[in-house]
């Protein structure tokens, strides 16, 4: 991984729960801090596999204290205090 990552951010989608987990470079090693889920969303009512994505990960900006979305869109590249390095999902 470059030496500029210092935020990664993952998302899995299952059949019933959305994963995401907030992994941060301390030192020099990388640790899974922060895990969010929310319920799938890609069957009716909703129909839209994002909506799940985007509150997995809403919960996991809420619990790390760190913006990660603007817009229902993920921040990329990181500043300060906002965003991640790079999404995977």
């Amino acid at each position: 991984v470059d030496n500029q990552v210092r935020y990664i951010l993952a998302t899995d989608c299952g059949s019933t729960t959305t994963k995401a987990i907030l992994i941060e470079k301390i030192g020099s090693e990388f640790h899974q801090t922060h895990r969010g889920e929310a319920p799938t969303t890609v069957e009716a009512p909703v129909d839209d596999v994002t909506v799940g994505v985007i509150n997995a990960i809403t919960e996991v900006q809420e619990l790390a204290g760190r913006k990660l979305l603007e817009n229902n869109q993920i921040i990329k590249p990181q500043t300060n205090d906002e965003g991640v390095d790079l999404y995977i999902s």
